[in-house]
């Protein structure tokens, strides 16, 4: 309300003066008012949006979290494979090179022949050989020797000087027999 406005009601000069100036300082004029109320349903309307920004910001990166977690869990468990796929191929290479030895050294029964080869003291060299394997094959073959075929030695056959046939052969026998009177 103006001052005009208040001395058509019946106030006096005094009175609208002081009403005037209490105005000023109690009140807001509607204009500012309605200024005021609409900068704070901006300011809000801005709250709730950043507030649901942020609210997707913090899935985004709990989600990210949860796949960087998922990422990492992939990789070791990848490692880990990659780490028993190596260990398992070093251990087949192991085997077929030992049971290659223990079938080139001639064992009777391969398998028996493995079972006592101490398999913690072999070790899978980088250029594919085992070592320890040929001393314990050696050590099994002194020990257990029926293990193994034995090899034919060529040679000198017991009663039989020079390893040739007594010259005159069947008739020589006939002869010594006829001797003795057998």
């Amino acid at each position: 309300m103006t001052k005009e406005e208040l001395k058509a009601l019946g106030l006096t000069d005094e009175q609208a003066e002081a009403i005037v100036n209490d105005l000023g300082k109690n009140f807001v004029a509607k204009s500012q008012f309605n200024a005021k109320l609409e900068e704070l349903k901006a300011a809000k309307a801005e709250k709730e949006t950043m507030g649901g920004e942020l609210d997707k910001l913090r899935k985004a990166n709990r989600d990210n979290e949860e796949l960087s977690a998922q990422l990492d869990a992939i990789k070791k468990a990848a490692k880990e494979r990659e780490a028993q796929y190596k260990a398992d191929l070093d251990r087949i290479k192991l085997d077929s090179t030992v049971d290659m030895a223990v079938a080139a050294a001639k064992a009777r029964n391969p398998k028996a022949a493995r079972a006592l080869l101490d398999g913690a003291k072999l070790k899978l060299n980088e250029d594919g050989t085992v070592s320890g394997l040929e001393e314990q094959l050696k050590a099994l073959k002194e020990s257990d020797g029926y293990l193994f075929e034995e090899t034919k030695i060529d040679g000198l056959q017991p009663g039989n000087p020079g390893g040739k046939e007594p010259e005159g052969g069947a008739d020589m026998a006939k002869e010594i027999g006829d001797a003795l009177g057998l």
